[in-house]
């Protein structure tokens, strides 16, 4: 990812809410599934999986990334996270 591309990541997600941005990172970047992540936040489950729907639809407009990964022609930042190694 070059510097460009970074910084315009990182603009991205100042946009998002700070509760995106925490579900965000405990999902993709921690590792937690949905459900930990509900319970670290201490919301729903139902509410952190909306999230994490809106996050990819998020992603694929805004970074031009896969909404799913068996839709993920181009690896991107969401979508390489979403896939095991």
């Amino acid at each position: 990812m070059s510097g460009t591309d970074v910084a315009g990541l990182r603009r991205a997600v100042l946009d998002l809410t700070q509760t995106q941005r925490r579900v965000l990172i405990l999902h993709y970047a921690e590792g937690l599934a949905p459900r930990e992540v509900a319970h670290v936040l201490e919301l729903g489950e139902a509410r952190v999986e909306a999230i994490l729907e809106g996050l990819r639809a998020w992603a694929a407009a805004r970074l031009g990334v896969a909404e799913r990964p068996d839709q993920a022609s181009a690896a991107g930042p969401l979508a390489a996270a979403r896939t095991p190694a």
